[in-house]
């Protein structure tokens, strides 16, 4: 997930669940190598933490740098969270996000 910033300096709640000057989107073209060292440190990330089930790792990533944010044990999980939309791009639908996550 991508968070371009329209008319908004910070990205806080009102940006994202109010005034839509926030824009989320799912990047097609990551440079292979960056999403892959991207997945690994979230993985570390998850691990690190003792983290279970499901974790969202946030990074900054500019001039080629990964910058570590914040990991978030309890997502959030709206029709607009991050977690159930990146499940519903890989074409599953949030009934089986909450069963993978019950098992």
């Amino acid at each position: 997930m991508q968070v371009k910033l329209e008319d908004a300096e910070f990205f806080d709640y009102q940006v994202k669940y109010e005034d839509d000057g926030g824009l989320e989107t799912f990047p097609e073209n990551i440079e292979p190598q960056l999403e892959a060292n991207l997945k690994k440190y979230a993985l570390d990330c998850h691990k690190l933490f003792h983290c279970r089930t499901m974790s969202r790792t946030d990074f900054i990533v500019r001039d080629g740098a990964i910058y570590f944010l914040e990991i978030n044990t309890i997502p959030g999980f709206s029709e607009v969270s991050i977690i159930p939309r990146a499940w519903r791009k890989m074409g599953r639908s949030n009934a089986e996000l909450i069963s993978c996550l019950l098992k």
